[in-house]
């Protein structure tokens, strides 16, 4: 598998660990006892989106990617 591939791969199972993270704060919302927990999880999603986007950003793709065709 290229560089560039295997880095989007990498995104991808980044993105889809945060959609699983985010999916279990909806589960627990509506419970008033888990509000810590959500606060929790609501904190380490908005880390890892954060760290996706700067994962994504064109300076941070692998080298092959800058030398590809627009």
């Amino acid at each position: 598998m290229s560089a560039l591939r295997q880095h989007i791969q990498t995104q991808q199972e980044k993105a889809m660990r945060l959609e699983y993270l985010l999916n279990a704060a909806y589960a627990c919302v509506d419970d008033p006892d888990c509000i810590d927990v959500v606060l929790s999880i609501l904190e380490i999603g908005r880390t890892m989106a954060r760290e996706l986007n700067e994962e994504l950003d064109g300076n941070r793709l692998p080298e092959e990617a800058h030398h590809e065709p627009a």
